[in-house]
């Protein structure tokens, strides 16, 4: 490649991902949090196909939280829960009822 940028030739690369599912099972993992309404949609529709589903996915809803133990009180009975070690971003509610 060092010798083609010198030359400046064109380079191509190919890549290849092999992933070997022995038992035909797909692995799939959503990140959301309370205030991304379009993967709380995506969750309620997918529902409906999950029956179908089931015995060839593996699908893992995950909520994306973070940590303020050095926030106000008031900030952590609001939008937190556990004093502070799960918080969700705002999104118009108590954020404490949404996790």
């Amino acid at each position: 490649m060092d010798q083609a940028k010198l030359n400046k030739e064109p380079v191509t690369l190919s890549a290849e991902f092999v992933m070997k599912h022995p038992d035909n099972t797909v692995e799939m993992e959503l990140w959301y949090s309370s205030a991304n309404v379009l993967a709380l949609d995506f969750i309620k529709e997918f529902d409906k196909y999950m029956k179908d589903l089931q015995d060839y996915l593996d699908f893992t809803p995950r909520f994306v939280t973070w940590g303020c133990t050095a926030c106000t009180k008031a900030f952590k009975q609001r939008e937190c829960f556990s004093e502070g070690k799960y918080c969700a971003p705002n999104h118009g509610i108590s954020n404490a009822g949404a996790i």
